[in-house]
Order: C-alpha cells, then structure tokens, then sequence
C-alpha cells in the first residue's frame, strides 16, 4: 500500500468514486456518487412459432401483443433502454414504425436466451432482463 494514494473510479455519467488511503494504510472514503449500472430489457421475438405461429402479431385490442409487451415495458420505467430482438421484418417493422427500439437477429437460435446474447454481445450495459413477447400485460408492482 502506498502511503497518501488516491484512487478516482469513473462511474457512468460522470459520477465517480473517491478513495485516500491514510498513513496507516486505511482506505478513507473521500466523496461517493452511486454507480449506476446501465439496465436494459430484451423481448426476445420468433414470428415462427411452432405453438402458435404468429402470435406475437395478433391483435389485442388496438395493437399487436408485441406492441403492447413493448410499450408495457417501456412504461415500468425500470429500464435505460428496452429492445426486442427478432428474427421477422414483419416484428422488426411493426417495433421500428413506432419509434421503438429493435435489433434483427439471424433465425437460428435454439432459445430465446441465445437470441438475446447474439444482440447484446457489443453492447456496453451490467444488467440485462430477459422480458418474454408474450406477456402483453407486464408492469411494474409498487
């Protein structure tokens, strides 16, 4: 340990984290900011189905299950970003139309899981929850 050493971590969004170590070696907290950890959520979505093909498309109300599984998620607030990966210009277009975020994946994936990762693998975020297409009714419980 040296004596008198400062140490400075970069946080996101300029915040950071200071340390001084003390004559003795003790590591003195000078100032502290939370790190925040970047947070995203991925709908994964397969328009081949082989349940139900489709699904993700059917109408429910006045717009597709996607839609709404998107704009619930969006809507919890708990996320910097929320994407749907898919394998379908059909999803990839109803998501990208209105204004939402998507990211085309190749079709071969044996999970949704693996799609995920296949989107996610450059993306610089710590935290990342895996939201499934079909869960039109998703929301944040106080």
């Amino acid at each position: 340990m040296v004596k008198g050493f400062e140490f400075t971590k970069q946080a996101r969004q300029s915040e950071s984290v200071s340390f001084k170590y003390n004559d003795s070696g003790q590591k003195l907290i000078q100032q502290i900011y939370l790190y925040q950890m970047k947070k995203i959520a991925m709908i994964p979505a397969r328009y081949a189905a082989t349940r139900f093909p489709a699904k993700l498309m059917q109408m429910l109300g006045d717009k597709p299950v996607i839609r709404h599984t998107y704009d619930n998620t969006v809507a919890t607030g708990l996320f910097d970003a929320v994407w749907v990966v898919t394998d379908s210009d059909i999803i990839f277009n109803e998501i990208s139309s209105n204004g939402g975020n998507v990211v085309m994946s190749k079709k071969s994936h044996e999970s949704g899981s693996d799609r995920i990762a296949e989107a996610v693998k450059d993306m610089d975020v710590e935290i990342i929850v895996n939201v499934q297409g079909d869960e039109p009714f998703v929301k944040k419980e106080p």
